[in-house]
């Protein structure tokens, strides 16, 4: 046993992804409401930040991920996996997500060639050009606490009609969830530094 979690030590180290993981515990972030985040008394003697991130697959690259031995104890070793494909990463996107999108930036939206009969189309292409970055590694950390890790992914956005043809440098804000899970806090959450 000792063995095998230092062989994983070593091969994460080497490996392009990994996936950050306390198989000590069965809780994860998708265990807790999001007003909440992970409630330190429930997870004990986990750490909440351990719990926030257990199962869940980053790019293994020092702002990327988490870092380990975030708490006296901890359990939580980060394992190699092979790079996700898109077609191994699901987006949640929340039902009132795109309706917020299209209530307070449509003016963005217009401008990039939208319209409001648009919307499917908007969310599709979020998704879509969202798990296509994110498995290429194409985000930054934004924070990591007990009510998850959050990044930006960096997306080209294509406009549309009189627009086609230009690419808008987007972000858009998620939480990393667990088996290759990506939940969608803004659809555009500004621009690209």
């Amino acid at each position: 046993m000792i063995f095998e979690d230092i062989m994983d030590r070593l091969q994460g180290v080497f490996s392009d992804w990994v996936e950050h993981k306390d198989d000590k515990t069965q809780y994860t972030i998708e265990d807790f409401d999001y007003s909440t985040g992970v409630i330190a008394e429930v997870v004990y003697p986990h750490c909440d930040m351990c719990v926030a991130v257990n199962k869940c697959y980053f790019k293994n690259e020092i702002d990327k991920k988490p870092q380990e031995k975030l708490q006296y104890n901890c359990h939580c070793i980060q394992t190699p996996i092979d790079k996700p494909n898109p077609d191994d990463i699901k987006v949640i996107m929340p039902e009132f997500k795109i309706p917020y999108l299209f209530s307070n930036k449509l003016g963005w939206l217009q401008a990039m060639g939208y319209t409001d009969e648009d919307r499917d189309e908007v969310e599709d292409l979020i998704k879509t050009l969202s798990y296509q970055e994110y498995c290429l590694g194409n985000y930054e950390n934004i924070l990591h606490n007990k009510y998850g890790y959050k990044i930006n992914i960096f997306i080209d956005f294509p406009g549309k009609a009189e627009k086609a043809g230009n690419i808008y440098k987007i972000k858009s804000c998620y939480m990393i969830f667990p088996n290759g899970q990506i939940k969608c806090n803004t659809p555009i959450g500004g621009w690209q530094k």
